[in-house]
């Protein structure tokens, strides 16, 4: 009797309590009002942060706490209690079944049969990280194939547009344009492509995937505008790199071998 402490306050619909770890991933200030969003964008439920909670050194400092009505509605389980959540501190074999057991026997009676599964959480989190390290090979890998594929390409169309613009190359270094000139004139056509293709790419990437950005918080959207600064500069570099095959076709071009050809 001498540990229990008084319940806290009931959460309100709108509200939500936030561990201390999950308060700092997501940017927040414990001095300053906060709200965190359930959902995918646009379909946010926004709930009014009431405080971050103290540090317990538990996986609780990771999770956010809500009214069990908000938490029914957003996994839509209806209004019905159906998830217990207990810890064993044992390992030894069949104890899983034997809480499994123990716990239908205890809910036997109930109106609905309920459905009891156990589950092993070391094994469970061991196959969880496998498949997180599989989907991010298996993207890096497809990132990096589409990026190969695109650098190709834009190295074929310069070289292409630099045989196409021969014959003008070979003029302007006939009458007064040094090569350097010419390298420019290439460069800038293609960082300027570069730009545009970043900034449309990252416009794109934006309404698919983030569709309601002025819901999201502080620290999110400083983020998002990182994510679209890398975005932008890594677009300008790969449109420049491969554009370096057609600047140096362009600017070996021989003057007087364009001009007989006149």
């Amino acid at each position: 009797a001498a540990d229990k402490q008084a319940a806290p306050p009931r959460l309100e619909i709108g509200q939500a309590d936030v561990g201390s770890d999950a308060a700092r991933r997501l940017g927040m200030d414990p001095k300053e009002p906060a709200f965190v969003f359930l959902g995918q964008p646009p379909q946010f439920t926004r709930l009014k942060v009431r405080k971050v909670l103290a540090p317990t050194g538990t996986v609780q400092d990771a999770k956010v706490f809500v009214d069990i009505t908000v938490a029914q509605k957003y996994f839509g389980t209806g209004q019905v209690i159906n998830v217990i959540e207990a810890m064993s501190l044992t390992s030894a074999a069949g104890d899983l079944k034997a809480l499994e057991d123990e716990i239908r026997r205890r809910l036997a009676g109930e109106k609905q049969e309920p459905r009891v599964n156990v589950y092993h959480r070391v094994a469970l989190a061991a196959g969880r990280a496998r498949a997180e390290t599989s989907i991010r090979r298996n993207t890096a890998l497809l990132s990096g194939l589409a990026l190969i594929f695109g650098m190709l390409i834009i190295g074929s169309y310069s070289v292409l547009s630099a045989r196409a613009r021969r014959r003008e190359m070979g003029i302007l270094l006939a009458i007064a344009a040094r090569r350097k000139h010419v390298v420019w004139i290439f460069l800038e056509k293609m960082l300027i492509l570069g730009v545009i293709g970043g900034v449309l790419g990252c416009w794109f990437g934006g309404m698919v995937g983030l569709r309601n950005a002025a819901q999201v918080t502080t620290a999110l959207r400083s983020l998002v505008w990182q994510t679209y600064g890398v975005a932008l500069g890594l677009a300008v570099v790969l449109t420049v790199l491969p554009s370096l095959a057609g600047v140096y076709v362009a600017s070996r071009t021989d003057p007087a071998e364009t001009l007989r050809e006149l």
